[in-house]
Order: structure tokens, then C-alpha cells, then sequence
């Protein structure tokens, strides 16, 4: 099929194209994901992978790309969809959805890697693109327990949560299973900063879990939800100083992404796939206000590093210092470290208004995907499914980040302190903001195919 033609089944009944690449880096490659412990990869233990979903149908071609990285800046996603502009030339750069999967056992992001990475983005778009066939999508929602908690509440039980697995499942025109895309809300960090081996994190084992269910053949895609405030249950302060956190293995990585794969396969059967006839994309733009005020002074925060080491110290003494209280102190010293170093960026560097955000609907059949950039807390996400007009909507985070990536924390989360709203360079409103732009990007999506409807 010539990829400069629209083709009559995509006029009719609309197109998929799919494919999947390695992008597994040499032996030696830095990690990243943890900042305080600097890593080199010691060897692999599963690869990592650029995949692709490319649709058409009617004037509407779009491309969701799934990249197994920690992490896109603004300068890698923007040659990306510029070296898309040569491989797959019929589907507009803002129609390309760039996700990262966001595994903290992958390579920085710069380099020859970056250049070697953004080449296979852009051959992955182009061969999806290559291999349409005439398709049939649906989508479907299911639940799966005990596998992402909210970090930030782990004497709360861990919630709140979203437990929803959304499903996207992709046949042929003789219904035969092609891909299953899955999207849930959990860092790809079972693998602490003492891991060396390159790994998907859980989404591996989701993945493999989805080809045994289903066939070898069949393709696994996963999009991470609105995850910035779930983990797989453990404190952000105790992972940053590497305490010893004995969920923190591969048997535990394995267990959550069997019972993530277990969920989508077992939805499967439920799920009806017909023709591709509603793909609609739609791109926003939304200016997220950045911090206002810090509120601890600078002074203030030297004070309190120089206090949190002196109880660290006092914690060392002795012949048999407890671990735990250590490990506490030593978590004390980080987040006034953090402290310091938020206190010095709001009162020492120059400071923008806002960032701007990209924001990207795209309607497949019944249902809706919505992205947020960065790494949004798991309420706003829910907010979007609550108030969403569409059913079935999936929200992919750290998608189209570029220059609004980070972590943004809702208003209630700023009174209670913590990792994120630390390191944040979001003002309190930010979420909300960024809420209310795509329920209205999805809302304009929306209205815009009830007019073509009724044209």
C-alpha cells in the first residue's frame, strides 16, 4: 500500500499499522532514574523497546509511540516528530503521541543514545505506517488490586489509587488478535537504584503475561497513567537515600505486572473490536503558572540542612546504630537538602511566568485518550475520567511533555509538603489548571465529531 494515497479502506473502515523495535543500549550506558545514585548498566535483563501504534481512517492519520526510557526532554520529542516528517510523511508531527514509559532502569537520554534513539523512533513510526491493515478496535476497563500504591499515603493504606486497566484491543478485519495496548497508573520502579541491569521494569512482565494469554505474535503496548504520586509502595524519601525496601525486587516486579497482564488478557473476550471508523485528533495549548512564592526562606533552609546533619550524625554514633533511624535521618537530610535547593532556584535564578503545556486528545471509536505532560499526581487523572463526556477515557501521562515535564503535585498536596512538592516548579494551581484544559480540549473533541455527524 503506497504511502503517499489514502487508501479506500481507510475511507471506509480505517487502518492500523503496527511495529516494534530494540532500543536497548551498549553495556556500560548510564542509568537513569536515580539522581543521587549515579549507575552504569552491567548487563540485560530484558530489552527495551520503541513501539508503535500508527491509525487511519478518513482525513484523520495519527501515531502513539511507547518509549522505554525514564524520560523524553523537550529537544528528543521534537526530533522525533521532525524525523517522523521523513518516515511517515502523512501523519502530522502533532498528531504523534510520544510517550515514555517512565522505567528508572533505562539510559539517559542524550548523546549518541539520544541521536540513536530518535532514528528509531522515526524508523518504528515509518514501518507502523508501512504495515496498515484493515482493522477493528475496542476498548475496554477493567480492575486490578494491589499493585500501584500512592506513596505519598502509605499509612492511608496507600489511596487513593486508580485501579483501572484500560484496554485497547486491536484485531484484523478476520478478527484475529493483533495488539493489545494497556494503560495504568504506576512508576516502572520495582528496581531500586541498586538494580545495574537494564529492564522494562513490571510493564516486561505485563507484557510477556499479555503474549502468553493471547499468542506470541500478538503485540504488547503499555502507556503509563497519571502516575506521578504512585509507586509500587514504598516512601520517595527512603528510595531516594537507597534503603534497603524488601519489596523492591524482581519477584515483586513480576507479581505486579502479572496481575496488570492478567487483567487485560481476561477482559479480552468482552471487549467487541469493530471497524475503525471514528479517529479524530485534536491538539491544545495551555500555559501551567509556575511557583508564586517558596515557602521556606533561604536562611531558613541552610538552617535546617545543618540540623538534619547533625541528627544523622548523633543517629551514626554508637557501636550498633539502628538502621532504621539512620536511614530516617538520612531521608531528613535529602528532603532538606531538596528544600535548599528549591529555596535557592525560587530566590537566586531568574523566574518564568508559566510553561506551556501540549496537550493531545485523540478519539478511537468509543473512547478517548487524553495526555498530561510530566508527571501529574494520580487526582487530576481521576478528575479527567470523572468529568470526562466520554465513557472510556485513558489518560497517558509524561506524553508530549516537552517544555512542561516534572512533577506537578495538586492543591491539596502543597500543604502537605513532601518529595514532590519540594522539587516542583509548579505553582498550587497548576493541576487544576491543567485539568480544566484537557477536559476542554476533550469536551471541543467531542463537539467536533457530533458536527460531522450531523453535516
Amino acid at each position: 500500500m503506497s504511502a503517499g494515497k489514502k487508501s479506500k479502506a481507510a475511507e471506509s473502515r480505517g487502518l492500523v499499522g503496527l511495529a516494534e523495535i530494540k532500543v536497548t543500549p551498549p553495556i556500560g550506558t548510564g542509568l537513569a532514574g536515580y539522581s543521587a545514585s549515579p549507575r552504569l548498566s552491567t548487563g540485560v535483563h530484558d530489552d527495551l523497546h520503541v513501539r508503535c501504534v500508527a491509525a487511519e481512517s478518513g482525513r484523520t492519520a495519527v501515531a502513539i509511540l511507547s518509549v522505554s526510557v525514564c524520560g523524553l526532554d523537550a529537544k528528543t520529542a521534537q526530533a522525533i516528530r521532525d524525523a517522523c516528517r521523513e518516515s511517515a510523511p502523512l501523519i502530522p508531527p502533532r498528531n504523534i503521541l510520544i510517550h515514555a514509559t517512565h522505567t528508572h532502569s533505562g539510559p539517559h537520554v542524550r548523546g549518541d543514545y539520544a541521536r540513536f534513539l530518535v532514528r528509531q523512533c522515526a524508523r518504528c513510526v515509518g514501518l507502523a505506517w508501512k504495515r496498515r491493515f484493515p482493522a477493528r478496535v475496542g476498548v475496554g476497563i477493567a480492575a486490578v488490586g494491589e499493585c500501584g500504591r500512592n506513596r505519598r499515603y502509605l499509612d492511608y493504606g496507600g489511596l487513593p489509587v486508580d485501579p483501572s486497566v484500560s484496554v485497547i484491543k486491536i484485531t484484523d478485519a478476520r478478527d484475529r488478535l493483533r495488539a493489545v495496548v494497556f494503560n495504568y497508573a504506576c512508576h516502572g520502579t520495582c528496581l531500586d537504584s541498586g538494580n545495574t541491569l537494564v529492564t522494562e521494569d513490571w510493564p516486561h512482565f505485563a507484557i510477556q503475561t499479555i503474549k502468553r494469554k493471547t499468542g506470541r505474535r500478538v503485540m504488547g503496548v503499555f502507556l503509563g497513567g497519571a502516575a506521578g504520586d504512585i509507586n509500587p509502595g514504598y516512601s520517595a524519601g527512603l528510595s531516594a537515600v537507597s534503603a534497603k525496601i524488601p519489596v523492591r525486587t524482581w519477584s515483586e516486579a513480576q507479581r505486579i505486572g502479572e496481575n496488570v497482564g492478567n487483567a487485560a488478557s481476561a477482559i479480552l473476550p468482552r471487549i467487541r473490536a469493530r471497524p475503525l471508523r471514528a479517529l479524530r485528533n485534536r491538539t491544545a495549548f495551555v500555559d501551567l503558572p509556575l511557583r508564586k512564592a517558596y515557602p521556606v526562606k533561604l536562611a531558613e533552609a541552610r538552617k535546617r540542612l545543618r540540623e538534619a546533619r547533625r541528627i544523622l550524625a548523633r543517629e551514626n554514633r554508637g557501636a550498633h546504630p539502628s538502621r532504621v533511624c539512620v536511614e530516617r535521618a538520612k531521608v531528613g537530610v535529602f528532603f532538606a537538602g531538596l528544600v535548599l535547593e528549591g529555596a535557592k532556584r525560587f530566590y537566586l535564578k531568574p523566574r518564568a511566568a508559566g510553561a506551556r503545556a501540549e496537550l493531545q486528545a485523540i478519539v478511537l471509536g468509543d473512547a478517548v485518550l487524553a495526555t498530561f505532560p510530566g508527571e501529574v499526581f494520580v487526582e487530576a487523572g481521576l478528575a479527567v475520567k470523572r468529568r470526562s463526556p466520554f465513557a472510556k477515557t485513558l489518560v497517558v501521562g509524561l506524553a508530549n511533555a516537552f517544555e512542561a515535564g516534572g512533577y506537578m503535585p495538586t492543591r491539596d498536596a502543597f500543604a502537605e509538603g513532601d518529595y514532590e512538592v519540594f522539587e516542583t516548579r509548579y505553582d498550587e494551581s497548576a493541576a487544576d489548571v491543567l485539568v480544566g484544559a484537557a477536559l476542554k480540549n476533550i469536551r471541543a473533541l467531542r463537539a467536533s465529531g457530533r458536527a460531522g455527524r450531523g453535516r
